[in-house]
């Protein structure tokens, strides 16, 4: 009969009622991204991101249980997009020392062009109480780490990098990487990418890594 649909088959106003929840979850997500980045979350209440929303807080609470739901699916969602963009990176050469100075790269592209994003994300760990939403965001911060502890685990194997713990390198270089906002000002002359490349290579260097200087 003209009109029937497959079953399962959702009707279009099904789907654009769908896409338009969508959009606006990801439109209230990135407000409260920015109030979570400038004011920390104890500072962000619901009220203010509702109001910055144009929303009643029974509506916003209509796409998020709560100021920790939320927050969790910010920080998640930017960590999801981090890992995508440095695994690709990474991914663009087959040599073990320029994978590590693309993830690098990669990393600190990501602050500068979504900077209140990386501004919560080192919040995170510190403001989400419930364990279970916790365990969910550090087990993506662990995942993004692994990837760099086996890019240099990789270039000392190759003889291309001094031995050292991958573990400690790691950290010693997103540590350095991840102060950088506290800083650096944004329209200046170095963007942090300047300032990423020019930290990983000194670290790489240290390591024995030959680096041309520019």
């Amino acid at each position: 009969m003209t009109g029937d649909r497959s079953i399962g088959e959702a009707a279009p106003e099904a789907d654009q009622s769908t896409r338009k929840g969508r959009g606006r979850r990801e439109q209230i997500a990135t407000i409260a991204s920015g109030l979570f980045a400038r004011n920390g979350f104890d500072g962000t209440s619901i009220r203010d991101i509702a109001e910055a929303a144009g929303l009643t807080k029974p509506a916003l609470y209509y796409h998020f249980q709560d100021k920790e739901a939320l927050f969790e699916h910010v920080v998640a969602e930017r960590m999801g997009l981090l890992i995508a963009c440095v695994r690709k990176a990474a991914e663009g050469s087959d040599d073990p020392i320029e994978k590590i100075r693309r993830f690098i790269a990669g990393h600190a592209r990501r602050m500068d062009r979504e900077r209140d994003a990386w501004m919560i994300s080192r919040q995170s760990f510190l403001s989400l109480s419930d364990e279970a939403r916790r365990k969910r965001v550090n087990g993506l911060r662990d995942e993004f780490e692994h990837i760099l502890r086996d890019l240099l685990a990789g270039a000392m194997q190759a003889k291309r990098l001094d031995h050292a713990d991958p573990a400690i390198v790691a950290r010693l270089m997103l540590s350095s990487v991840n102060d950088v906002p506290r800083w650096l000002k944004p329209g200046g002359d170095l963007t942090a990418g300047d300032v990423a490349r020019t930290y990983g290579d000194i670290v790489l260097r240290g390591l024995g890594a030959e680096i041309p200087l520019r």
